[in-house]
């Protein structure tokens, strides 16, 4: 390929596990020619379909939209100009409960944006209100609007912290960060409360059952945002209960539990890195089980996102997936101690012990009891 001209890159943070669609412009190519893919990553997922090389439309479909929080409620949109026709581009966007609500056809003129040239990329839309906002780009002509992206201008919620679901107010929560078809939903098909009761779960047919899809691999996070202050420990709570999918020690099909910093961005192409749990592997287990985690004072003072999240591979598993309830994040009075251990040594009037452990809390002091083995 030493003699092939590159036409375009697609970044491998771009990839996810659903098929997307690209278009490139030939318009600076002439006459016969043979094309190339060259796919420099080492890993066998990569998959090319449905290539076809035809005339350009007039109004060509853009691609590549993306959309990315800056600051506290503005939004960053970007898209590919490569194709474009010289009629310059419309944003448009809007507010809606899920992707499939939100129509670009139908948004007020004031939530439609002209961009005459690409110079004015990427294109910020500030002083935005909380909730999940999604994007699409068309070119000003007679074209169809792209793929849809979205965003989630977060909520800060405030400790103590309460959600059990039941009731329709947990706008608070990002539901759009994900791959495949298996997706968190809020509503009744499974709950641990009294009826009629709701709870946070995978699904995969939109919320109306607590199951997911084996063979479409996925990626799903609910996130939300929780300002947390100074205290010398916190503690999360909650109910969950998942089946998923397990092979000797290891999980395939599963959920975890982060607390992520405010400014980390989630990569739906890839899991979050395992430092950031808080929980271990949420599996094999088909009845609700209660977690009680404690969460020490490193993260005091701070704005943290709080992730659900569920892996599942694309081979087998088992039902149901996983599914939360009674979220409760509160502040502790009391630090817990960490590290601890006691060495000995041979004292003036007897054994000596040198008792050490750490404790993020400040201005604490401690009461350290002991006795001996024949006590």
């Amino acid at each position: 390929t030493s003699r092939f001209e590159l036409i375009q890159t697609i970044e491998y943070t771009a990839l996810s596990a659903e098929y997307a669609t690209f278009e490139v412009a030939l318009t600076s190519l002439q006459g016969r020619g043979r094309f190339a893919f060259v796919y420099n990553e080492a890993t066998w997922t990569m998959m090319i379909d449905d290539v076809s090389v035809q005339a350009l439309p007039e109004c060509p479909t853009v691609h590549g939209v993306t959309a990315q929080r800056v600051g506290t409620n503005s939004v960053s949109v970007n898209f590919d100009t490569s194709n474009g026709n010289g009629s310059g581009w419309i944003i448009a966007y809007g507010q809606a409960n899920s992707e499939s609500e939100f129509n670009p056809e139908t948004v007020p003129a004031n939530q439609q944006i002209q961009i005459a040239t690409a110079d004015q990329l990427p294109y910020v839309i500030e002083e935005l209100n909380t909730g999940a906002y999604y994007f699409a780009v068309k070119q000003d002509c007679e074209g169809e609007y792209s793929e849809v992206a979205n965003v989630f201008i977060p909520i800060i919620n405030t400790i103590p912290y309460t959600q059990n679901f039941d009731s329709n107010v947990a706008s608070e929560w990002d539901l759009g960060q994900y791959t495949g078809i298996n997706k968190w939903f809020i509503g009744n098909a499974v709950y641990n409360s009294e009826a009629p009761g709701k709870s946070l779960y995978i699904s995969e047919n939109n919320g109306d059952s607590n199951t997911y899809s084996f063979t479409s691999q996925s990626r799903s996070y609910a996130v939300t945002y929780i300002s947390l202050g100074q205290a010398p420990q916190f503690t999360l709570t909650y109910d969950w209960k998942a089946m998923g999918q397990t092979m000797g020690i290891s999980a395939y099909d599963y959920g975890k539990v982060y607390l992520l910093p405010d400014s980390m961005n989630i990569s739906t192409s890839q899991t979050i890195n395992n430092s950031y749990a808080i929980s271990g592997d949420l599996v094999g287990q088909n009845t609700w089980q209660s977690d009680t985690i404690e969460i020490d004072a490193t993260y005091a003072n701070s704005v943290r996102k709080l992730v659900f999240a569920w892996y599942n591979n694309s081979s087998t598993g088992t039902n149901p997936a996983l599914a939360i309830d009674n979220v409760l994040l509160v502040e502790g009075n009391c630090g817990q101690v960490v590290n601890l251990s006691v060495e000995y040594a041979q004292g003036a009037e007897g054994i000596d012990a040198t008792v050490s452990f750490d404790d993020y809390s400040q201005n604490a002091s401690y009461v350290i009891e002991y006795k001996s083995e024949f006590d």
